[in-house]
């Protein structure tokens, strides 16, 4: 009797030690799986950044393009690059 007695202590103490490791293991997956989707929102929100930075820059970019081709045709129709080897205005300056 005495030693079935110290068999179902020593199986409840495991019982209680492994629920409270399985507890603990949850507990960590949980805070795992927080920050993997804090990790992912903030992955999300720097691409969506990313996406309108670059969005602009070429926007940004088309602009220049077009001032530095106002500049020149302005300037071609000042008279200060009129050569012989350029092509017509009507060609580069609308």
């Amino acid at each position: 009797m005495k030693v079935a007695e110290d068999h179902a202590k020593k199986a409840s103490a495991d019982a209680s030690r492994l629920a409270e490791e399985l507890r603990q293991e949850q507990d960590h997956s949980s805070q795992i799986e927080k920050a993997r989707r804090t990790a992912e929102t903030i992955a999300k929100d720097l691409q969506t950044r990313l996406d309108e930075a670059e969005a602009a820059a070429m926007q940004g970019g088309r602009k220049i393009v077009q001032k530095m081709e106002q500049v020149r045709c302005g300037f071609e129709t000042a008279g200060g690059m009129g050569t012989a080897a350029a092509p017509p205005q009507s060609v580069l300056c609308p």
